[in-house]
């Protein structure tokens, strides 16, 4: 008896790296980088395919076990890709330029313009807080924040950064200059929602407000 439970231990650990090894194959075999669109292609892609239950038919016990290698190579690879990559500085300047956009637009002046790791998050947020603390990165046409103002700015990043990585933008990197001269009209607090509360105004500069803030009216969506 206790030969043959070392045997199902054996078998279970080699459909545990059976799992693992196809699903290293599948990520070289379909050349994924490690960019966020590939990722996120790569685990939907991969989730598709019937890789364990071809290869152990009615087994559930291995089907489960396979399944664990695959998903343990997913989460490595997920960690390795975007531990401290330049695609997470990436989402941090993206943020970064929706922050510097919104101070430029809202002071009167017209604009230039997915589950992830902790440390990604980390990533961003740092590379955010740098390119919105650093007066070099608002163009002359703006109206150059000062110290106090860019640090005020900067603790946009680490939220602005969690609802970026947790979903869609929660606001486009160039708004348009328009729509933000129109929240600014309406806006008291000149964070762009006051424009939720003119649900009667069927002006189109105004449903392009509230789709930006997300409150369309259904005559908006």
């Amino acid at each position: 008896n206790h030969r043959h439970n070392q045997q199902g231990r054996k078998l279970q650990i080699s459909a545990y790296y059976y799992g693992y090894n196809e699903a290293e194959k599948f990520w070289k075999k379909g050349s994924y980088k490690c960019l966020a669109d590939d990722v996120q292609a790569f685990e939907s892609d991969i989730r598709r395919k019937p890789i364990c239950e071809d290869k152990f038919s009615e087994d559930a016990d291995f089907i489960h076990v396979c399944n664990d290698g695959i998903n343990d190579y997913i989460e490595g690879r997920e960690e390795k890709c975007f531990a401290a990559s330049d695609e997470c500085e990436d989402f941090g300047e993206t943020v970064s330029d929706g922050i510097i956009a919104m101070h430029c637009v809202l002071t009167g002046l017209t604009s230039s313009g997915r589950k992830w790791p902790r440390s990604c998050k980390n990533t961003a947020i740092k590379e955010c807080e740098s390119i919105v603390n650093d007066k070099k990165s608002y163009p002359k046409s703006c109206d150059q924040p000062g110290s106090s103002t860019r640090a005020k700015l900067a603790e946009y990043c680490e939220p602005e950064v969690e609802a970026y990585l947790s979903g869609p933008a929660p606001s486009p990197p160039s708004p348009v200059p328009s729509s933000w001269k129109t929240c600014k009209k309406i806006s008291s607090r000149g964070d762009c929602r006051d424009c939720c509360k003119k649900a009667e105004d069927k002006k189109d500069d105004v449903c392009d407000c509230q789709n930006y803030a997300g409150c369309p009216r259904d005559s908006c969506k």
